[in-house]
């Protein structure tokens, strides 16, 4: 009956949640509210502005009414205070946010025990998104780092050695130990946690995420190679990813990744790296083709820099007579294309159609 429980509370999270949040149900009863429900419970620690928080309110209750027959009362408690929190970062209101995530941890029990572990991983959950708050705001961030450091030790030890939790928390400890300036700490956690996400299927893009991560930080320790050997193992995933399967909130992500890399290639392409910076630069179009369109500035911008590292090609190479042709048609080519796309788009910028 247990493990009944416990994946049908896995498979109610996920519809509603992307964090593993609720990851088990087992009793854990300690404190309970007298009170008539978990929202109305939420609703009463508060006395903020409604009319600015009506909105989150409703999620509250529309989610409380998915738990509650699942869920220990004071794990419930638990579970909406985390998520009003949430819903407050979404909208950057970061000090409501913390009040209530404070406000959770004052809640908490001196003690725990074992058998409730239930409870345990959903204070990691508290700690873990507080210490992300702390992130986003750069503040608290030793903190931050004493509460990620609790939640991966929590993780560890009632989770198993691949869950996706733990490459979670990994990840999170990396982007508080780089910036806190610990960069050989930050490579260390996110080279831990990246095994775990490439073996699942689900974390594909994640994967991507983390090395370009990786990539950034050995950027920052000046080391170039191995920034760049980082960036390459995401352009072997990246083209192994179908370009509909990119959510619309990937796609920022992705186009900083692609910039971040061609821009490190571009500074230095000699050899194996020239051949990089026009793979990264065919894609960097089609990245701009699929947001924007095919007729858009962004997309002419982006085939004057792809024809830039054919150039390159063309001087570091000794070519056939018949293959320099074909690559300077395609430049040609590329360049035309360009230039029909300002004159469509009315682009007043005479760099950019002299380019």
């Amino acid at each position: 009956t247990t493990l009944r429980r416990c994946f049908s509370i896995f498979r109610i999270s996920q519809q509603f949640e992307q964090t593993p949040r609720y990851l088990f149900s087992t009793p854990c009863a300690n404190v309970r509210w007298q009170s008539q429900s978990a929202a109305s419970r939420t609703r009463a620690l508060f006395d903020y502005n409604i009319k600015e928080t009506q909105e989150l309110l409703a999620k509250t209750d529309e989610f409380a009414e998915k738990i509650e027959q699942h869920e220990d009362e004071f794990v419930q408690q638990l579970i909406l205070l985390n998520s009003h929190a949430c819903e407050y970062m979404k909208v950057k209101m970061f000090d409501e946010a913390e009040q209530v995530f404070q406000s959770a941890i004052a809640l908490l029990p001196d003690e725990t025990t074992d058998d409730e572990f239930n409870l345990q991983l959903h204070i990691a959950t508290l700690y873990n998104n507080l210490a992300m708050l702390y992130v986003q705001t750069r503040k608290n961030l030793d903190e931050a780092h004493e509460l990620l450091t609790e939640v991966l030790a929590i993780r560890r030890k009632y989770c198993a050695p691949d869950h996706i939790s733990i490459a979670t928390a990994l990840t999170h400890l990396g982007q508080v130990h780089k910036l806190l300036g610990d960069k050989t700490e930050a490579v260390e956690a996110f080279s831990e946690a990246l095994p775990i996400l490439q073996a699942n299927q689900n974390c594909t893009f994640r994967s991507i995420l983390v090395l370009n991560d990786i990539a950034l930080t050995y950027v920052s320790m000046k080391s170039r190679a191995k920034a760049l050997e980082a960036w390459a193992k995401a352009m072997d995933i990246l083209e192994n990813f179908p370009e509909e399967d990119i959510r619309p909130e990937q796609e920022e992500d992705l186009g900083i990744i692609l910039g971040n890399y061609r821009h490190i290639l571009s500074q230095k392409a000699v050899g194996e790296d020239q051949e990089q910076l026009i793979r990264v630069s065919e894609r960097i179009v089609r990245y701009h083709e699929a947001k924007h369109g095919k007729e858009h500035a962004t997309v002419a911008d982006s085939l004057i820099k792809l024809c830039q590292a054919l150039q390159l090609r063309i001087t570091g190479k000794i070519f056939s007579t018949h293959s320099q042709y074909e690559e300077r048609d395609k430049i040609l080519s590329h360049l035309k294309r360009a230039l029909d796309i300002y004159k469509k788009s009315g682009s007043s910028d005479p760099s950019k159609m002299n380019e």
